[in-house]
């Protein structure tokens, strides 16, 4: 795989919060075909992305290097999971947290 494929898929990847993994797998798809500079230039494929998220309307923040964006669904099932973990306190990190990384990596693969 190379660098630019790479890249992509792993930019893809990062939208699979916002969706689940069989949407994810079929964006994944969709696109996979197509080349990076036709995709750039696809305005209803970064429609779908943009209503993911909830920016404020009074200007356009470009800096993302800095302070990264999460979309709404992906921030929602983040507090849904700290709120999770404050419940279940210390029970959590000494059972359930090792059942959630197994699961995550057999996601990745």
């Amino acid at each position: 795989m190379d660098k630019r494929t790479f890249l992509k898929n792993a930019g893809l990847v990062g939208l699979g919060g916002m969706l689940s993994f069989e949407s994810l797998a079929d964006l994944v798809r969709s696109v996979s075909a197509v080349s990076s500079g036709e995709l750039s230039s696809d305005e209803d494929f970064w429609a779908s992305i943009r209503q993911g998220y909830r920016l404020k309307p009074d200007y356009i923040n470009l800096e993302n290097g800095y302070y990264n964006f999460l979309p709404e669904q992906v921030l929602e099932k983040f507090i849904g999971h700290v709120r999770e973990i404050n419940l279940q306190g210390s029970y959590y990190m000494r059972t359930v947290q090792f059942e959630n990384k197994n699961l995550l990596l057999q996601n990745l693969r």
